[in-house]
């Protein structure tokens, strides 16, 4: 097996995000799913983390699978939902879902056209004909804003960490850099990058890809998505022309 880029990160991800409001979010995704009227019959997961969000929408046994890059990750996540470790530019099923979903900005960490395309083409080979796609990604405006915010010394169990962010307006590329001590063991360093898409840049690679967009709104809402959005969430389904 690969080695897991995220492990260490794995220590101390369920403090990084005790901030969201994971209920929140999930009754946001399922208002998505009842305005556009998805099918929920079987529901694909890309990038879950430790599986804060999928439990949460309650889909019923037998309908859904959590995904992630990260066996560590995964290893934390509720045990009553199958979950595959795997890539999201190689999604490793063959089966129709009615539904795929990926939040809390996994997108961004695609970090060129190529990943990006990859991944948009594997979400429509998994979907079924009519199948949907919802995702949301962060902005420049959301980079910018949140530097001093990013940068954080905290605490959780035996493990402490130190967080520094810096934003590269010219790449535009988004760098987390963290530094984690477990107690008796030597700290080790991480580097997590997020890669900020202009809007036609994304759209017109997801329409290559074989998706089309059908709507998209500022995150949590159903309001229009302007310059001063810092979450953008998309709506988007499998194209059926050629």
């Amino acid at each position: 097996m690969a080695d897991d880029r995220y492990k260490n990160i794995s220590l101390i991800y369920n403090d990084l995000v005790r901030h969201v409001d994971y209920n929140g979010w999930a009754n946001y995704l399922l208002k998505l799913v009842a305005h556009f009227e998805i099918k929920t019959g079987r529901i694909l997961e890309v990038a879950s983390g430790t599986g804060k969000l999928f439990p949460r929408l309650k889909f019923g046994p037998g309908r859904g699978i959590m995904s992630d890059l990260s066996l560590n990750m995964l290893d934390q996540a509720a045990s009553n939902y199958p979950k595959v470790c795997c890539d999201m530019t190689l999604i490793p099923f063959k089966g129709c879902f009615d539904l795929v979903i990926s939040c809390f900005d996994s997108v961004n960490h695609l970090s060129d056209g190529e990943k990006l395309d990859s991944h948009f083409r594997e979400v429509s080979r998994v979907l079924a004909s009519d199948g949907y796609f919802l995702f949301d990604i962060v902005t420049e405006r959301n980079s910018k804003a949140y530097l001093s915010t990013y940068s954080k010394k905290r605490k959780t169990g035996n493990t402490s960490y130190r967080q520094a962010s810096e934003y590269d307006g010219v790449t535009r590329t988004h760098y987390n850099k963290f530094i984690i001590s477990e107690y008796g063991k030597e700290s080790r360093t991480e580097e997590n990058r997020e890669y900020i898409y202009g809007e036609e840049e994304l759209e017109a690679v997801l329409r290559d890809g074989g998706l089309e967009v059908v709507a998209k709104f500022e995150a949590f809402t159903f309001d229009p998505v302007d310059d001063d959005s810092y979450r953008i969430q998309y709506i988007t389904r499998k194209r059926n022309d050629p």
